[in-house]
């Protein structure tokens, strides 16, 4: 069978819902040369069992999300934006050790689960708009292989939890738009930050003094953060800019 190619879903948006859910009586254990499946488009409720033969399959965009995606031990790219039906992420119970990209953009979720560590090699996670968003799991930290993290959007997004370990792949940390009032002391465990996003943060105070850690920290956009402190931590700096005083 030929690689199939992202453009795949238009072949499926032909078959309605009803017809659909005998998805899940196909049988894939032969598609030996899948490696991208698209369903974005249609309802179903649970891949079928013969999903964990797809051994080659690396990218797949959904629209809900089936306990058995742990299956999928060779999936690099998971994509979920867009569905905003999505009020939970389900339990990751196996280490799945080739995911590298999650896109979960504008869905409903609350919280991430604390198994998030089991994606052992993710290096990008975004959840930008999900507007019902509340807090972080701590176990974001035990992502050792993230390098960028987006959670512009988040407006219901109080407080960045702490970061209890070193993370020293992170690259990028964009908090645009989140209605946090202040960022961890522990913020300078990320320490290969280049880049730190928070325009938009209205209710944005203060910066802590560990600020001054980020050694590789190259872009500070603080634009239209009306409740900085001009003065904040050991630093002062010019709203809106990475720049000192």
């Amino acid at each position: 069978m030929a690689s199939v190619t992202p453009h795949i879903s238009r072949d499926f948006r032909s078959y309605g819902r009803t017809q659909f859910a005998l998805f899940g009586l196909l049988q894939l254990k032969n598609c030996h040369q899948l490696r991208s499946l698209r369903l974005d488009e249609i309802a179903i409720e649970e891949l079928p069992s013969s999903i964990n033969t797809l051994m080659g399959l690396s990218y797949l965009k959904l629209k809900s999300l089936p306990s058995s995606i742990c299956q999928l031990k060779s999936l690099k790219d998971f994509n979920l934006d867009g569905s905003k039906n999505l009020e939970k992420f389900t339990e990751i119970l196996e280490v799945m050790e080739e995911l590298q990209s999650l896109w979960l953009d504008e869905i409903a979720i609350e919280e991430l689960p604390s198994s998030i560590n089991n994606l052992t090699r993710l290096w990008g996670l975004s959840l930008e708009g999900c507007l019902k968003l509340k807090s972080l799991s701590c176990s974001i930290c035990q992502l050792k292989s993230l390098e960028d993290f987006t959670l512009a959007g988040c407006s219901n997004l109080e407080k960045f939890s702490e970061i209890l370990e070193v993370m020293e792949e992170l690259q990028s940390l964009c908090l645009d738009g989140t209605t946090i009032e202040e960022l961890p002391s522990s913020i300078n465990n990320l320490t290969k930050l280049c880049s730190l996003s928070l325009e938009g943060c209205l209710n944005l105070k203060c910066l802590p003094c560990s600020i001054d850690q980020l050694k590789s920290l190259e872009y500070l956009f603080l634009g239209d953060c009306p409740n900085l402190e001009r003065e904040f931590g050991c630093t002062k700096y010019i709203n809106g800019s990475s720049n000192p005083k």
